[in-house]
């Protein structure tokens, strides 16, 4: 079966399932990456936003041999767990005073992301670029994101230096940040333990409470200089995904470059395409209170 058949026999089961009080459709979704995804949306009569579903990964499980009917009881259960009660009101999109309190930031790889970069307003940081998206708080542990676009910026009259000064504000209130030994957070982790083999340090995680984009962190206003204060070294930054980044304390004069190979071979087998961040560590010196 073809993926495009693939996509025609969930959209048909699902509709004579959920009935004509609901559509369906199956949109393509630009993500991180430049990675393009098939999204199937279940909108309901009367309500204005709907949960995406990515059908890709449901695919290659149907390659794999999952049976038909297992995967439609997956989607139906995924669409149960997510989609909303109510509606929202999008009348605060329309004016940056109600907008401005819940505009957040992401970091996102500069050069696998040059086309969406040339659409939506960002700062240049290192390798990587810094962009903006309006974070909607549906439920507790439940958030959805709208990416800000250049053509928003003239509509709300504003720059792109005042989003990121809201940005700066609003991430670390709305989305605080998570700093322990990750040895204490995850057990049993193969990957992991890449990292961690041979070293005389622990090894941190750094996140914050949603893990949603959590590699932002390391942009919060002096968190990184209060970590690194806190266990008396510089930080390697061992970006893990676009959501969290791991931190080793540095010994003097230590090469960080030498983890690249490790974050190569961690990025191509155990993350998918669209959550890479970056395929190189990063070095926080105490001395400058920088990152390079």
């Amino acid at each position: 079966m073809t993926f495009d058949t693939f996509k025609e026999t969930i959209v048909s089961a699902l509709s004579n399932y959920y009935g004509s009080d609901y559509t369906l459709s199956i949109q393509k979704i630009p993500k991180n990456n430049q990675i393009i995804l098939d999204g199937l949306t279940i909108q309901k009569k009367g309500q204005n936003i709907s949960p995406t579903i990515y059908l890709n990964p449901y695919f290659s499980k149907f390659q794999d041999g999952m049976p038909m009917f297992h995967i439609l009881e997956e989607i139906k259960n995924t669409y149960a767990m997510h989609h909303p009660d109510e509606n929202i009101d999008i009348r605060f999109f329309t004016d940056y005073e109600n907008a401005k309190d819940r505009i957040c930031m992401k970091l996102i790889h500069y050069e696998k992301n040059r086309e969406l970069l040339k659409e939506v307003p960002h700062i240049r940081f290192l390798d990587l670029a810094v962009v903006f998206y309006y974070l909607i708080h549906l439920t507790p542990g439940e958030q959805a994101t709208i990416l800000i676009y250049n053509r928003h910026l003239p509509y709300w009259n504003v720059s792109t230096d005042t989003l990121f000064e809201s940005a700066k504000i609003n991430t670390p209130k709305l989305l605080p940040y998570y700093f322990d030994d990750i040895f204490s957070v995850l057990q049993n982790v193969s990957d992991l333990s890449e990292f961690s083999k041979n070293q005389l340090h622990p090894l941190y995680v750094l996140t914050n409470s949603e893990k949603l984009f959590g590699a932002a962190v390391i942009l919060y206003p002096n968190l990184l200089s209060s970590i690194a204060k806190k266990i008396n070294h510089d930080l390697i930054i061992i970006p893990s995904s676009l959501h969290e980044v791991l931190l080793l304390p540095a010994d003097q004069g230590e090469s960080f470059e030498e983890y690249a190979p490790i974050i190569q071979e961690v990025n191509h087998s155990e993350l998918l395409p669209e959550e890479v961040l970056s395929d190189h560590a990063y070095y926080y010196s105490r001395k400058t209170d920088s990152i390079c």
